[in-house]
C-alpha cells in the first residue's frame, strides 16, 4: 500500500491582542462542569463592552497564486464577530498577508435577565470554542484546499480589584469572578466619598446642602 502525503498549501497563525492571566481549570467542584474543564489552544480574553482583537497571519506555501475566502465558524453570535485588515483576497507563492477578526459583546452581557431567569435550563455561558477556517483556491487547478485553526473565546467580567492582589490569585479564574461581586457592591460608595469635596463647596454642592 502506498501512502499519499498531503502537503500543506497555507499556514495559518493566530495571535490573540487580549489573553487571559488565567484558564479555567479543575479544582472548584461548586462552578458548573463547562467552567472547570481543561481548556488548551489558542484563547482570547472579552470583557463585555470592550473590543478585542485576534491576528491571523495567513501564508502561501506552494508556487501558484491563491484566492483567499475567509470565514469565522463557531457555537457564538456571528454578530459578535467581524472580519478586517485584509489586504485583497490573493496570495502570490510565498507571500503572506495579515487579517484582523474584531470581537465584541454586549455590554449588558452578565445583566442578560433570559440567561439568569430561574425557569430558565440554559446556564450563562463564559467559555466559546470556536474553529476558524479558511479556503482556498488555486487558480492553476480550481481545487478548493481548507486549512483550519482553533481558538477559545474567554467572557470574563474586568474587575480593578485584582490588580490589588498578588499574583498567585490573579492566576485562579475563579478569583476574578469572585472578586468583581465586591467591586459592584462597594464601588459606588467609595465613588461617593471620591467627590465629596463637590458637596462642601457652595458652588457645587446640591441645593438641599446649601443651608449647611
Amino acid at each position: 500500500m502506498v501512502q499519499i502525503r498531503s502537503i500543506p498549501t497555507i499556514s495559518l497563525q493566530l495571535t490573540p491582542m487580549r489573553i487571559p492571566e488565567a484558564v479555567p481549570s479543575t479544582g472548584f467542584s461548586f462552578a458548573n462542569q463547562e467552567n472547570i474543564d481543561e481548556i488548551s489552544g489558542t484563547g482570547l480574553l472579552l470583557h463585555p463592552g470592550e473590543p478585542s482583537e485576534l491576528v491571523v497571519q495567513i501564508k502561501n506555501l506552494t508556487q501558484r497564486n491563491l484566492q483567499l475566502e475567509l470565514m469565522v465558524e463557531g457555537d457564538f453570535p456571528s454578530e459578535w464577530c467581524w472580519i478586517g485588515g485584509t489586504e485583497g483576497r490573493e496570495i502570490r507563492p510565498g507571500g503572506q498577508i495579515d487579517a484582523v477578526l474584531y470581537f465584541q459583546i454586549p455590554n449588558t452581557y452578565f445583566e442578560n435577565q433570559d440567561a439568569i431567569a430561574p425557569e430558565k435550563q440554559e446556564q450563562l455561558r463564559l467559555n466559546f470554542t470556536n474553529c476558524q477556517v479558511v479556503a482556498c483556491i488555486d487558480r492553476g487547478s480550481d481545487r478548493e484546499h481548507i486549512q483550519e485553526a482553533d481558538f477559545n473565546l474567554y467572557i470574563r467580567p474586568w474587575s480593578a480589584y485584582m490588580d490589588f492582589l498578588p499574583v498567585l490569585y490573579r492566576e485562579v479564574d475563579f478569583i476574578g469572578r469572585f472578586m468583581k461581586i465586591f467591586e459592584q457592591a462597594y464601588q459606588p460608595v467609595i465613588d461617593s466619598y471620591a467627590i465629596m469635596w463637590a458637596n462642601l463647596d457652595p458652588l457645587t454642592a446640591p441645593r438641599a446642602l446649601l443651608p449647611f
